[in-house]
């Protein structure tokens, strides 16, 4: 399992054996106290061990407060502040705790193994739980190496990946294959297996009152201070620059705290208008040390390898260009700083965000259930068709007026849509239901007076850690590369709830607070650019780069998705989508990725094993 790993942790690697109680294993990425920070580590009365992935950030204020308590340590690694915390303070030690981690700590007198997963979750951890035995690791892919492994798949699981493009906690694609949530701890002893949220986000009325300056003000200090903590390393750090405002305003704050020569880099696609010129500014006016690379639509040379690295079924095309920056980057440095989580918390996709606002208001207009009814039947009979004119393309528009708020935040989060996705796999039968039920309440759980922050609560809470998080971890330390998120610290996070959404976003002005922030650290022409997001051009390269090998592997594959897709639907797709008709850039890239994933794992022999396994679900 350990050596399935490595390249997490191409350091060093270690193994307790505390048979037959527990064995632990750890493979090393070192970052700090390069010469003591070994794991599995232990107390020096053998009680405690611990393997643990990730970084603590306050773990030099911890170790004061332990020692002032009588704690002694014998490392300066912030893993011993795990041991230590736990004598001190039990399960409530990941609650004190401000960073990314996911750790496993063994208590061998009282035969007890306490499992936990950061606030945010930006560190994985899959564990599979029968017959009073437990497995776990950070990727799911080496839960396979257990003797009785079966590996069958999880209905829900798929139905998720086909709508969603992902599989969200607690799920997994294997039935008996869960993923610790993020905020939660678990607890394992003679008594069995129970979970526990230790965090979660702010609730809807947490806002307090702030003016634009205070909240401006605040922001900064707050920024500073999580961008200071994430620059702790003994080994070279640097920081992936898009040329958006969050990075650009990360690598800002860097240079601020570190003078010129700050290392970034950035990948382009070739051919595209993407965001290399506006990083090319952001770097020039911060005086760093600054690397460009362009990508090319290499599908099929990379993918197979990237789905092996997710263990798992994975869709979002902006894997490809998230490897290809965290293995330049690995060329130059072991950690980088990123801007992930400001669209999330502040407000930054800006379509979405206000089309969500726009739905609102005109569902209140509708004029009730009548008015509603009567958007759903003209959406029923619109057509949405690609090539009409965009004024005309109303489809959309008028089945969110028709629905639920929550009904239509969960349309418009699928990559592809429900219809399609019910067809596409109707062996699934009413799976995608149980999907649609989660998103909804996800959605529910933080909806208030206010519907911006609705959605941005749901989004920090589903698309943040089980899409975008999931891809920065696993791409990053595919080439053993820490990625550290100021934005995603937990303290920005709260802070950044506790302001009322109408201060941080409006129609027009996405991340206005944060925008007011940059304005410090960077070019003012930057400010002006346009949104483009670290995405390939999915939809032109279908037609074009990538359109040879996706008919070689998917349309003249004989068993679409081990004989869970419909082959006929899928070539209808793709030839609509050849024609320019219907984009379908999302769905038949989820196919294809699905396919892929297949093959590389060879988990499913053949159609008949597929719908076996499915079968016992009913």
């Amino acid at each position: 399992m350990t050596e399935g790993l490595r390249h997490r942790g191409p350091d060093a690697g270690g193994l307790l054996d505390k048979s037959p109680l527990a064995v632990l294993g750890h493979r090393r990425l070192a970052i700090i106290d390069l010469s003591q920070g070994q794991q599995p580590m232990g107390t020096s009365d053998g009680r405690f061990w611990v393997t643990f992935n990730g970084e603590i950030y306050n773990y030099r204020t911890l170790r004061q407060e332990l020692e002032a308590k009588g704690h002694a340590f014998r490392t300066n690694s912030d893993t011993e502040i795990l041991l230590a915390g736990y004598r001190e303070w039990g399960e409530g030690c990941p609650q004190r705790l401000e960073g990314m981690f996911a750790f496993a700590l063994l208590d061998t007198q009282e035969r007890r193994l306490l499992l936990a997963r950061d606030h945010l979750g930006k560190k994985p951890l899959y564990f599979r739980w029968r017959s009073q035995t437990l497995d776990f690791a950070s990727e799911v892919s080496v839960l396979r190496q257990a003797a009785d492994w079966k590996g069958e798949l999880h209905p829900t699981a798929l139905a998720f990946y086909l709508r969603l493009g992902y599989i969200p906690s607690p799920f997994s694609i294997y039935r008996d294959v869960e993923k610790l949530q993020p905020g939660e701890y678990a607890v394992v002893d003679g008594t069995g297996l129970r979970r526990k949220k230790f965090w979660d986000l702010p609730p809807p009325g947490y806002e307090r009152e702030f003016d634009e300056e205070t909240a401006v003000n605040a922001l900064e200090t707050e920024l500073k201070a999580a961008v200071q903590a994430r620059l702790m390393s003994e080994v070279p750090l640097g920081a992936f620059l898009s040329g958006g405002i969050d990075s650009s305003l990360v690598v800002g704050l860097m240079a601020s705290l570190l003078g010129p020569g700050v290392k970034t880099v950035t990948v382009g696609f070739s051919g595209d208008q993407d965001e290399t010129r506006a990083a090319e500014l952001v770097a020039r006016h911060n005086r760093a040390d600054h690397a460009e690379y362009r990508v090319e639509p290499d599908f099929h040379g990379v993918m197979g390898t990237l789905l092996q690295h997710f263990g798992e079924p994975f869709a979002d095309s902006s894997a490809l260009p998230t490897w290809h920056v965290s293995r330049e980057a690995r060329k130059r440095v072991t950690v980088v700083l990123t801007g992930d989580g400001g669209d999330e918390s502040f407000g930054g996709y800006d379509f979405r965000y206000m089309t969500h606002l726009r739905d609102v208001r005109l569902r209140r207009l509708a004029g009730g259930k009548p008015g509603r009814a009567l958007c759903r039947w003209l959406a029923s009979r619109w057509p949405r068709r690609q090539d009409l004119p965009r004024f005309l393309r109303l489809a959309n528009l008028l089945r969110n007026i028709g629905m639920e708020e929550d009904e239509a935040f969960y349309h418009d989060l699928c990559f592809t849509s429900p219809a399609i996705a019910d067809a596409l796999a109707p062996e699934l039968g009413t799976a995608g239901h149980e999907v649609e039920s989660h998103v909804r309440a996800i959605y529910r759980s933080g909806r208030g007076q206010d519907p911006l922050q609705a959605i941005l609560r749901a989004d920090a809470k589903l698309y943040l850690p089980e899409d975008v998080l999931v891809k920065v971890d696993r791409m990053s330390m595919a080439h053993g590369l820490e990625v550290r998120s100021p934005l995603l610290s937990k303290r920005m996070v709260e802070l950044a709830f506790s302001i009322p959404a109408g201060l941080k976003a409006a129609p027009g002005h996405s991340k206005r607070l944060l925008r007011k922030v940059a304005e410090r650290y960077v070019p003012r022409e930057l400010l002006t650019l346009p949104k483009r997001g670290f995405h390939i051009p999915l939809d032109r390269w279908l037609r074009e780069g990538l359109k040879s090998p996706f008919e070689a592997e998917v349309l003249a594959s004989p068993d679409h998705g081990a004989g869970l897709i419909d082959a006929l639907l899928v070539r209808r797709l793709w030839q609509e989508h050849q024609r320019g008709i219907f984009n379908h850039g999302y769905t038949l890239w989820t196919i294809w990725a699905l396919n892929a994933w297949l093959e590389s794992n060879r988990r499913v022999s053949s159609g008949a094993r597929a719908r076996e396994d499915l079968s016992r679900v009913g």
